[in-house]
């Protein structure tokens, strides 16, 4: 069986995602409701070229939030709703 790596950072996303060298295979995105929407773009922005080829992406908003500006390179298939909340999620595509 494959080993699990799993790391929590308590910093602000951008700051870390531009500090780091490293990949990321799973990641979930589950900002305050008030968090603009420029915000979450930049986020998905700055993540997409540290995602691995089979990487999934999981944003969590409002369900009166738009869907989020998905940057080249991640492409949705899934949109799940639970009661206030909506789950999208991405993989990385090939462009």
């Amino acid at each position: 069986m494959k080993s699990v790596r799993i790391d929590v950072h308590a910093q602000p996303v951008l700051g870390f995602l531009r500090g780091t060298v490293r990949t990321f295979d799973l990641v979930f995105i589950d900002p305050p409701y008030e968090v603009a929407e420029t915000e979450i773009t930049e986020v998905l922005e700055t993540l997409a070229p540290k995602l691995t080829p089979d990487a999934v992406v999981v944003v969590e908003r409002s369900k009166r939030s738009p869907e989020p500006t998905w940057p080249a390179g991640i492409a949705p298939f899934s949109k799940r709703s639970y009661g206030e909340t909506v789950a999208w999620e991405a993989v990385v595509s090939a462009g």
